[in-house]
């Protein structure tokens, strides 16, 4: 692209300005309003609210904030206890919350919560612990509690009452889930008695346990979750052994060992995320990732997690609605993790895997040939960072001539094994990689170089570097004769000069034209003729004259951060 092409890009509306937005992994705990760490179940009802179990709290959260709420004394309205364990909403509208003390229910328009009242078969009130709900696709709502077996409460009624019959054939009453499955069944999990499966339609029961016959022989009679795939596979997790695999409608089971060939991986919780992946929380092993292919369970972990994600309690897994995935860490907090990624991972303190740079601003990225990626930051030197995200070594300024600028503004690599480091106090250094060791080019070393705020380098083809620093304009430096050979300063309105000297970017082009971000407009210089065109907000279809970087691509634009957004040429 000629200059002239470039002019009339910029004089007319053809700058398209580029709102962007990204997702990332995220973390809460309660320092962002969290009541408690202690996680037992997450959930989200119809209107999107995320719901949040604690032990010692219910959470709503809006995308914003936690609302929270507690037990208040005196007040009927409220929790009657704080330690909330399970949470479920029907079709009806009814939201169901178990907490210490009982079965509640929340109504949102009055903010009350009240409590459900439970009898036995004589008619004698009843306090079950509810561990589980699930609602039928004919719309009746199923509790399983650990000391009471089933209830069930039928839809359209407002009474909840045990369902006598099928208990009768339960080999135990302290029931952990209750699961309904697309062929009509019922999966009831026990805590110590193993599973058992109900058919709506041939009104049978059938039992899994560890002592069954082979062909119904399941891995552990401690049943946690179940979760049905969309292929009709359902997956049993056991809390001491492992994942099971049943085939329906045939029942075929397979034992699923995670890589390391533990068999008795406890398995807390399990759901399908949007790409039909299934993901396993555990408890003490982080999540892992089933692979249909190898049946096996592989390593799943978020790269930025700012604790050890691989020992990590993972006590709930939910999918939003728009398809990420919120991972309840207990005794830790609240993790999203969003189904469309901005594609970067972070580097630094906050990352268990990758803190390797320090805590310390970064100011500059570089990757050179061979794969090392140096960071500049601000009083804490230069990192060098290998391709697997090991750090390399880190060179600190140790008070010597020779050792590096303890904070480095920016970094520009040349073919001699030099890296060219803008220091924001001691001028131009020039790193040795092999050595590790510096040299400068500041206003001791080059009177004429009257500033050592350099904040921009870039090289052109005749051997020559570009400099621009903070409030003292631009400078060239010949590499051969080791001389500065031009400056740049801007001094008079309307003269040709920089259009300001406080310079943030610099891009040279093949053919001559060096373009310079600024903080008051975006300069070009034709190299040849020593020549300036200036342009501001106010002459162009800039966003802003406040401008950060620039970045050319292989298509011939060129990109500008502004204070106002991005802007492509």
């Amino acid at each position: 692209m000629n200059p002239i092409q470039k002019l009339l890009l910029l004089l007319y509306p053809l700058i398209m300005v580029c709102p962007t937005q990204a997702q990332a992994t995220k973390f809460y705990s309660t320092e962002q309003g969290l009541s408690n760490s202690s996680i037992n179940q997450i959930y989200q009802d119809k209107k999107g609210f995320i719901w949040i179990a604690t032990e010692n709290g219910l959470n709503r959260f809006d995308g914003a904030r936690f609302t929270v709420y507690k037990k208040s004394s005196g007040d009927s309205a409220s929790l009657k206890s704080n330690h909330i364990k399970t949470l479920f909403e029907d079709s009806s509208g009814n939201f169901w919350i178990r907490c210490f003390g009982g079965l509640m229910r929340y109504d949102r328009d009055t903010e009350v919560f009240s409590n459900v009242i439970i009898h036995d078969e004589k008619e004698t009130r009843i306090y079950p612990p509810v561990i589980s709900i699930c609602e039928r696709k004919n719309g009746d709502v199923w509790f399983a509690t650990s000391g009471t077996g089933l209830l069930w409460m039928k839809q359209g009624e407002t009474k909840c009452k045990p369902a006598t019959l099928l208990n009768e054939y339960l080999g135990s009453s302290l029931l952990t889930v209750v699961y309904e499955d697309s062929g009509n069944r019922l999966w009831i999990g026990t805590e110590n008695s193993g599973l058992y499966v109900y058919s709506f339609d041939k009104l049978e029961l059938y039992a899994y346990s560890t002592s069954s016959p082979v062909e119904k022989r399941i891995t552990s009679n401690a049943i946690s979750t179940i979760c049905e795939g969309e292929n009709g596979e359902v997956f049993v997790g056991t809390l001491d052994g492992g994942l099971n695999k049943f085939e329906t409608p045939a029942m075929k089971i397979t034992s699923i060992s995670d890589t390391k060939d533990n068999r008795n991986l406890p398995v807390k919780t399990l759901i399908f995320d949007y790409a039909n992946q299934l993901l396993v929380g555990t408890d003490g092993f982080g999540m892992k990732k089933y692979n249909p292919r190898k049946q096996t369970l592989e390593p799943y972990e978020p790269f930025s997690a700012p604790f050890n994600f691989s020992s990590s309690k993972v006590h709930s897994l939910i999918q939003d609605k728009d398809g990420n995935t919120w991972a309840g860490i207990y005794q830790k907090g609240l993790l999203f993790i969003p189904a469309n990624p901005n594609g970067f991972k972070y580097y630094g303190y906050k990352s268990f895997r990758a803190n390797n740079i320090g805590s310390n601003c970064v100011m500059a990225v570089h990757k050179d040939k061979d794969g090392i990626i140096w960071v500049g930051t601000d009083n804490d030197g230069l990192y060098a960072i290998n391709e697997q995200s090991q750090q390399v070594k880190h060179y600190e300024n140790n008070g010597t001539g020779a050792s590096v600028p303890s904070t480095i503004l920016c970094i520009h690599d040349t073919d001699y094994g030099k890296l060219w480091l803008g220091s924001y106090l001691h001028g131009l250094a020039i790193f040795d990689k092999r050595t590790g060791h510096c040299s400068y080019i500041n206003n001791r070393s080059h009177p004429q170089f009257t500033s050592n705020k350099v904040y921009c380098i870039t090289g052109d083809r005749q051997d020559g570097l570009w400099i621009g620093t903070y409030g003292s304009g631009l400078y060239r430096y010949d590499r051969v004769s080791q001389t500065i050979t031009a400056h740049y300063l801007r001094r008079e309105e309307g003269n040709n000069e920089p259009v300001n000297n406080w310079i943030n970017s610099l891009i040279c082009e093949d053919n001559g034209q060096l373009w310079m971000g600024t903080l008051d407009g975006l300069s070009c210089l034709d190299t040849r003729t020593h020549t300036f065109r200036n342009y501001k907000k106010k002459n162009s279809q800039l966003p802003s004259s406040v401008i950060f970087a620039l970045e050319d691509d292989r298509y011939g634009n060129l990109w500008i951060s502004t204070d106002e957004g991005l802007a492509r040429m």
